[in-house]
């Protein structure tokens, strides 16, 4: 840990990092290189990283030539939920930010977010999307607009969420929301949840803050990386997440989340290669198909998944 005061802390950005060596650095300098005269620090949780992550994070620490308080821990690995949980649990600012240890972020993205946050409401911003060099490939992943709302839970639970790093947290809501439930596996949705149940007002606004960088190892491999074994891993690791959320929900929230299992329990279940086989689907439109409906719920969905199984039952 550095010597640096964390007197009076504006921003606490959140790292979760586990062997991300590759892009951790610029990832660090991005925000140690911010534009703003706010005072904010980085919390960085190594989740047992066996590269060479520890050594770029002591070499950061120990540059007393950056103004801004870095805190780094290293740890035994315990997964990236628990990471966050641990990381804002010890973050000192007015405001919690969680980061990727992947991200770069704007030059202007703190001095922005100051003038954009509000003590009683959470703050949502755009970001970008950059390629595996880093390399800007979309200016709005998001595409928000401005406004300030309230999510509606049953949006949330059809699917509707956004991700981790493009909130912006006051403290005393951050304390209501965190630790999230260490058996999510992953805490965007947990996050929109609880924000949804909560009601909490959130503050959208269109600005890219940061790049977000696709790297082609991630669990899905890219946003074009659809297949029938990815979509049914993912429907089946949301059934686990919605019953999460049904554990104490109310017999309305418990209904709506019943409603989707029952869709996803679908595509779990469903023999997707025999028909495809068959000529009664054609694969890649069935994929994209797929891609543009397994998380906006429709009722109509099931029923044309029952219709060809039906089909395929009758051939």
């Amino acid at each position: 840990m550095n010597k640096k005061s964390s007197e009076n802390i504006f921003l606490s950005i959140v790292i979760a990092n586990y062997n991300k060596e590759k892009y951790l650095e610029k990832c660090l300098l991005s925000l140690l290189e911010q534009k703003t005269a706010c005072k904010y620090e980085i919390v960085v949780i190594d989740d047992g990283s066996s590269d060479n992550s520890v050594k770029i994070l002591n070499e950061i620490v120990m540059d007393e030539s950056h103004r801004t308080v870095v805190r780094f821990l290293k740890r035994s690995h315990k997964g990236k939920v628990n990471a966050f949980n641990h990381g804002v649990s010890i973050a000192k600012g007015e405001f919690i930010k969680l980061f990727g240890s992947d991200d770069i972020a704007n030059s202007d993205m703190i001095s922005k977010i100051y003038h954009q946050v509000n003590s009683s409401k959470i703050l949502i911003h755009d970001c970008a999307i950059c390629d595996i060099n880093g390399i800007v490939t979309k200016s709005r992943f998001l595409r928000l607009k401005s406004e300030t709302t309230k999510f509606k839970t049953k949006e949330i639970i059809r699917g509707k969420s956004y991700p981790s790093g493009n909130y912006v947290f006051p403290r005393s809501i951050a304390n209501r929301i965190f630790p999230i439930d260490e058996r999510s596996t992953y805490e965007d949705w947990y996050i929109s949840f609880i924000i949804s149940l909560e009601k909490y007002c959130v503050k959208i606004i269109p600005d890219s803050l940061f790049g977000y960088r696709q790297v082609n190892n991630s669990a899905w491999g890219g946003v074009n990386n659809y297949s029938l074994d990815i979509i049914q891993y993912r429907a089946n690791r949301d059934i686990k997440m919605l019953d999460i959320f049904s554990e104490g929900a109310s017999s309305c929230v418990f209904k709506q989340i019943t409603e989707k299992k029952k869709v996803l329990q679908e595509l779990v279940d469903f023999e997707f290669s025999k028909l495809i086989k068959s000529n009664l689907l054609i694969k890649d439109k069935f994929l994209l198909l797929l891609k543009v409906m397994i998380y906006r719920f429709d009722s109509r969905f099931i029923n044309w998944l029952l219709k060809i199984k039906q089909n395929f039952t009758e051939h």
